[in-house]
């Protein structure tokens, strides 16, 4: 593939993240206001994800690589605290109403969250 047809290509999936992403923030957005209490704090990581994900699609077509990567941090430091988040609520929950056997499930979620870490966050360079 020469390097005409690569820019093409780069552009059109820039584009059509740009667009979806607008479409998705726009959703979210909605839905944020729409609720109140704890109910926009369920939709924040979600809208924090959609905005990271719009800017690192918006640099990644204005060819400005570095900014796009410092967005792609952000969307998975933000998709980060969500997961812990999520497992945080529900260990409290498994340990106030007792339920051990439901902490043994939540175990296989963190080691699949440990290495989803270990693999896409911390890479190391070789």
């Amino acid at each position: 593939m020469n390097n005409e047809n690569y820019e093409k290509i780069r552009k059109a999936v820039s584009i059509q993240r740009l667009i979806m992403g607008i479409i998705v923030i726009i959703i979210l957005w909605v839905a944020f206001w729409q609720n109140e209490g704890i109910s926009r704090l369920i939709v924040l990581p979600f809208l924090i994800c959609a905005i990271a994900n719009f800017g690192e699609a918006l640099f990644y077509y204005l060819k400005k690589d570095k900014i796009a990567k410092v967005f792609n941090y952000i969307f998975k430091i933000s998709f980060l605290l969500f997961v812990v988040g999520f497992l945080g609520f529900f260990i409290y929950y498994a340990i106030t109403k007792k339920e051990y056997l439901f902490l043994i499930l939540i175990l296989g979620f963190i080691l699949i969250t440990y290495f989803m870490l270990k693999d896409k966050l911390f890479k190391r360079k070789k």
